[in-house]
Parts: structure tokens; C-alpha cells; sequence
């Protein structure tokens, strides 16, 4: 039998059954990049028109999954994103120690549909012991805020001093994604390395007052780009287009939910991946 030998690449995340992020998004984002996905769940997300609830999966079972991952020869990279207990943050510390390939971690600690928050105890295990694993994180402004002392971000020197907080505990690469939540005409973004700040700027899609899903697109097509060999700047460079154009010709899904969900396959309309 010949050995198809296409990039494998896993998402440990949670599941959201209307597809704007979470594992659906993560996987049709390595699709579009050429890439075998594979999953560990954490949760499952419900959402109707006056509720969003998520509902753990039980960490024997989540353990279960990672024992599957393990027997898969040369994963290329993970992404990890929503992590909804203590016990699921410290099974997949366990899990990344093992690892020598990247990752990329997007902390979901302010989920945007509901006032869900984490607990400080579970923050202060996520920030030590997490996140230093990863070659680079992916905070929104609300997360940033959560995982440092940062109170106000309104702009470019806020957005620097909050990712210097970050890198401050260890983390070698930050992104924290401005986006629409700061004032002015372009949706601004903040690299903070070794080698010093970038900022990425796209202009706002203004006609959109919501959209679902962009954070896990955005660190999914990171992850995507750096399993494809991608430098870390070609690959944040390449996923801020491609979350962009997923965020254009996002997907409305119907007059009782708040919202549209980012299509990825949005970028084949406009700059198709080589």
C-alpha cells in the first residue's frame, strides 16, 4: 500500500455544533492548508438564541483520546484551545512535555458568547505550567487582561506592555490580537519575540458587528502554517490574511443567532494557499 505522507497536525479543543470555532473550525482550517487533522475534545458547546452552556467532557475520556494520539507517528504540530477544568489543564501539560514539535496555544479564558470565567486557581496553573509550553500564544485583549496585572489595553503601548507581562513567564512567542476592540480604522495586532514587538494591521470589516470563531481560526492556521515548514513570522503573516478572509465571507446561519461563523475556505476567494 503506498503511505500517503500528508502533514498530520492535532487540535485539543472544545466542539462547537454551529461550526463558528472550536475543533470544526480548527479542522476545516488545516484542511485548507493541506493538512490531516486530528482532534481531543474537551467539551461540547450548546448555543440557542438566549443560551450558551459548555459541558466538560470527562477527563478519563479526554485522556482516552490523547492515548489514541499517541500510537500516530510524526505529528507536525497542535494547537490547543479551550481547556475547562483544572484536571484537563494538567493532563495536557503531561501530554505537551512529550512533544518536540510546535505549539500553539490559544487560551480561551473569556469565552465570548457567555460570562464564563475561570477560577484564579485555575489560572495561575494555567499560566505557569501551560503556557510556557508553547512556542506562541494567542490571548484576545480579555485574556491578556486575565493572565497578567494589565487592567486597561487601549492602545499600541498597552498592547506592548501587556505582551512583555506575557513573555515575562517564560512564553518566547506573544500574539495577542487587538482586532476590532481598539479604536481607529484597522484591526491591530501585536508579535512580541525575542527579536522585538510587530505589529499586524488589516483594515475592519465594520459591516460585521459579530463574528464567531476568529481566535481559534487565527491560532489553528498558525499552527497550520508552522507544521508546513513556515517560519514563525511567514506563518502569523499567512494566518492574519487567512483569518481575515475567513472573517469576509463569514457565514450567516440564521436570524435567531447573534452573529455570522468565519467560512476558512473564505481565502480560496481571494488568494488560494500554494
Amino acid at each position: 500500500m503506498i503511505k500517503n505522507q500528508t502533514p498530520k497536525i492535532l487540535t485539543i479543543a472544545g466542539s462547537d455544533s454551529l461550526a463558528g470555532g472550536g475543533v470544526q473550525a480548527d479542522l476545516a482550517t488545516f484542511n485548507e492548508y493541506g493538512l490531516f487533522g486530528l482532534t481531543a475534545i474537551t467539551s461540547i458547546a450548546t448555543i440557542t438564541a438566549t443560551d450558551f452552556k459548555v459541558f466538560p467532557v470527562d477527563t478519563d475520556v479526554l485522556a482516552r483520546q490523547l492515548d489514541s494520539i499517541r500510537l500516530v507517528d510524526q505529528l507536525a504540530a497542535v494547537k490547543v484551545g479551550l481547556l475547562v477544568n483544572l484536571d484537563q489543564v494538567k493532563l495536557v501539560v503531561e501530554f505537551l512535555k512529550q512533544l518536540t514539535i510546535p505549539i500553539v496555544i490559544d487560551p480561551v479564558l473569556a469565552v465570548k458568547e457567555g460570562d464564563y470565567q475561570q477560577q484564579q486557581v485555575f489560572i495561575d496553573f494555567y499560566r505557569t505550567n501551560l503556557l510556557p509550553l508553547a512556542d506562541i500564544i494567542t490571548p484576545n485583549i480579555s485574556e491578556a487582561q486575565l493572565l497578567t496585572n494589565v487592567t486597561t489595553i487601549n492602545n499600541k503601548a498597552d498592547l506592548i506592555a501587556v505582551n512583555q507581562q506575557l513573555q515575562a513567564l517564560g512564553i518566547t512567542n506573544v500574539f495577542t490580537k487587538g482586532g476590532q476592540r481598539l479604536a481607529g480604522k484597522m484591526a491591530l495586532d501585536l508579535w512580541s519575540s525575542p527579536d522585538g514587538n510587530r505589529f499586524f494591521e488589516k483594515p475592519k470589516l465594520d459591516f460585521l458587528a459579530d463574528v464567531n470563531g476568529s481566535g481559534c481560526t487565527l491560532s489553528a492556521a498558525i499552527a497550520a502554517g508552522l507544521a508546513r515548514g513556515l517560519t514563525m513570522e511567514q506563518a502569523l503573516k499567512r494566518a492574519k490574511d487567512f483569518v481575515w478572509a475567513a472573517i469576509n465571507h463569514s457565514v450567516t446561519l440564521g436570524d435567531q443567532l447573534t452573529g455570522n461563523s468565519v467560512w476558512p475556505a473564505g481565502q480560496r476567494w481571494e488568494n488560494k494557499i500554494q
